[in-house]
């Protein structure tokens, strides 16, 4: 027939119970090759149905943190030693042992890089976005073409209402979404306009301190740590010499081990695939009715080649899905998108484990001269160095999650609609069916 809906391949909607689908098994049926899927426009170069979509995981992109500066405190213990040498205000007299130790130290602060590391993984996750389950019908085979019957549904680009036909007003905003097999059509609606992975982390995400070291700079004393001052006994002030024992005194670098902690939030992100807005027009004349001609938009289950006579391609849906709107300027409206990208702001929480470092000292041995040219010598020596443990703390960082496709499972269709034909006998009945002119 050609202007009605093709026997083969054309689909409609229908919001009622499976149990009272008009004409069951006679004229229409459940298509049950949609059940629990999003119906997606398909490319130009369509060539069968196919099915795709459903869960997806994310993978968290290598990224480091800062620690936060940190220091240390670290003293040597005191040491006594024997000179050699005469006393100054003595001569012939040995000099007496001298004992002398070193001011404590507080390093300079110093900031850690933790590794970087992609060790987590967001488990799958279907997102669906807010859609509206029905159930789509299809025509029985070698019952013939179809007119739309009582309160079928199909969709529109045309803000001029044609007549027996209202908006449903529950499809507003919502995706449409194929019922499970034998179930029946559920108006309340369902699934977000945004999703996040909170849920089902596959393993712990974690760092690693780098090595790092610091650099001491002695308390009260501008000098490097290693510097401080020795009397020769029994000198007076115009004979106080600087003895320089330490000339290298400095810190192993330490690392913080693994510092592991789970990321409770990946970010927000919306839940809608690419889609065009069209008006969901149902039936409410309380008969069969002819699609209206420029205006009546259905999926079709084909090749494009096989588009029947009194159709076209609705090449504005193209590679979209549908979502439904029943304001009139919002029809053929455009947006969401069927990549996504999470970002995760994160700190861990906590802080690394207390670590040391090792303080490095070389040995020496260095005079000190008198006020009358004696010499004093002082033998090689070494202190006990103690180093204070610290805690690093890390800050947060905001990577990026690996990008994703985020449609929930679908099947695809041609989007195709009724061509406008010249009205020449206006609107009239025939066989109990009403005719709108094309």
């Amino acid at each position: 027939m050609g202007n009605l809906i093709p026997e083969t391949g054309g689909r409609i909607f229908w919001t009622g119970t499976n149990a009272n689908i008009p004409s069951r098994g006679v004229l229409w049926e459940e298509d049950a090759a949609f059940a629990d899927r999003y119906l997606q426009g398909d490319t130009v170069t369509y060539a069968g149905p196919a099915n795709a979509g459903g869960s997806h995981t994310h993978t968290l992109t290598d990224h480091t943190h800062l620690g936060v500066a940190h220091s240390h405190t670290f003293s040597g213990s005191a040491i006594t030693f024997s000179t050699t040498g005469a006393d100054l205000n003595d001569p012939g007299t040995d000099a007496a042992d001298e004992t002398h130790g070193h001011p404590d130290v507080i390093t300079t602060p110093t900031a850690v890089t933790t590794y970087s590391t992609d060790a987590m993984t967001f488990i799958g996750k279907e997102t669906h976005p807010e859609h509206i389950r029905l159930i789509v019908l299809k025509v029985v085979a070698a019952a013939g073409d179809q007119y739309i019957p009582d309160d079928g549904v199909v969709l529109s680009n045309n803000a001029n209402l044609p007549t027996g036909f209202t908006k449903v007003a529950a499809l507003h905003g919502k995706f449409l979404r194929a019922v499970s097999s034998g179930e029946d059509s559920d108006l309340g609606g369902d699934g977000s306009a945004t999703h996040q992975h909170i849920t089902g982390i596959v393993d712990l995400h974690g760092h690693t301190a780098n090595a790092h070291t610091h650099t001491g700079i002695a308390s009260g004393d501008t000098g490097d740590a290693e510097q401080h001052t020795v009397l020769a006994r029994g000198g007076t002030p115009t004979s106080t010499h600087s003895l320089n024992h330490h000339p290298s005194v400095s810190m192993d670098g330490a690392t913080s081990g693994n510092l592991t902690d789970q990321i409770d939030a990946s970010g927000f992100t919306s839940s809608e695939p690419a889609f065009i807005e069209l008006l969901p027009l149902q039936n409410t004349s309380g008969g069969d009715v002819a699609p209206f001609g420029g205006s009546t938009i259905i999926p079709y289950i084909a090749a494009h080649g096989t588009i029947p006579a009194g159709w076209e391609f609705y090449a504005a849906g193209d590679g979209l899905q549908v979502k439904c709107t029943t304001t009139d300027g919002d029809v053929e409206d455009t947006g969401g998108d069927n990549n996504h990208v999470h970002t995760s702001s994160h700190g861990h929480g906590q802080t690394f484990q207390p670590h040391l470092h090792t303080a490095t000292v070389s040995n020496s041995s260095k005079l000190v001269r008198g006020g009358f040219d004696d010499v004093i010598a002082a033998p090689s020596h070494t202190h006990t160095w103690t180093v204070t443990t610290s805690l690093l703390t890390i800050a947060e960082a905001t990577p990026e999650l690996e990008t994703e496709d985020k449609r929930a499972a679908y099947r695809t269709v041609i989007w195709i609609q009724k061509k406008r034909k010249r009205a020449t006998d206006g609107t009239h009945h025939k066989s109990g069916r009403l005719v709108l002119a094309a």
